[in-house]
């Protein structure tokens, strides 16, 4: 195993590190209990910050999120200063539930690719991905019922995204000029679709209600012109 003060190899059963003189007995996060690398600032698994429990406020944010307590005893991520390209939003911050992104929390981030959301949080607000340029796949949880107006404006590296289950409504701007966006699936729960929301964005297809929507390219904004007209019109309902 490795010295978890220099990362040196050292012996199963040394008690003491023979490079550093660390003991050499395992280190748990505070949090949620998981194992810690030698030299962690964060904990891998839930984001937890080593050595420090704190609040919102402190130096050292939590995992890298700026986080805030709502009234009701649950937490709301208001931002990240974190250089992660892959970012895992953890689901509890020091024993509390994380239920909420707020609008712009990650505006104009030019280096997360990767992003999880965990199923905790059931509202996402506006622009809360706007122009994040490196971003390229994003997992979004089950529960939330709306897509944000120009949640993913100008994200135009991103590739790959699910629309959960649930969400009744994609509002408008949401992938604006999402140049590099794949083949997407719109759940039949879907009852509205905002202007533009799908304005200049490069997939090559997306299916509703068993049909696979192909862009005209005749036009350079509004390509999906017929699904739009199809989801707010209800005639496939």
């Amino acid at each position: 195993m490795k010295c978890l003060n220099c990362g040196k190899e050292i012996s199963e059963i040394a008690k003491f590190c023979r490079f550093c003189g660390q003991k050499s007995e395992t280190i748990y996060c505070r949090n949620c209990g998981a194992v810690l690398e030698a030299d962690s600032l964060f904990c891998s698994e839930c984001g937890a910050s080593v050595g420090k429990t704190g609040s919102g406020g402190d130096d050292i944010p939590f995992g890298g999120f700026r986080w805030e307590e709502d009234r009701d005893g649950t937490i709301f991520i208001t931002g990240h200063c974190g250089n992660s390209r892959k970012v895992n939003i953890p689901p509890v911050i020091n024993g509390k539930r994380v239920t909420e992104i707020c609008s712009g929390a990650f505006y104009g981030n030019t280096v997360i690719t990767d992003i999880v959301i965990p199923n905790s949080v059931k509202r996402i607000g506006e622009r809360a991905f706007y122009r994040c340029t490196s971003l390229r796949s994003v997992i979004l949880p089950e529960g939330i019922t709306e897509i944000g107006r120009e949640m993913f404006c100008e994200c135009n590296l991103l590739k790959d995204v699910n629309i959960p289950d649930g969400v009744r409504i994609i509002e408008q701007s949401a992938f604006y000029l999402c140049d590099s966006l794949g083949e997407i699936t719109i759940p039949d729960s879907v009852t509205g679709l905002g202007r533009g929301a799908f304005w200049g964005c490069g997939s090559p297809g997306i299916k509703y209600k068993g049909r696979t929507y192909i862009p005209d390219h005749m036009r350079y904004y509004d390509r999906f012109q017929e699904l739009y007209d199809d989801i707010n019109s209800g005639r496939l309902s």
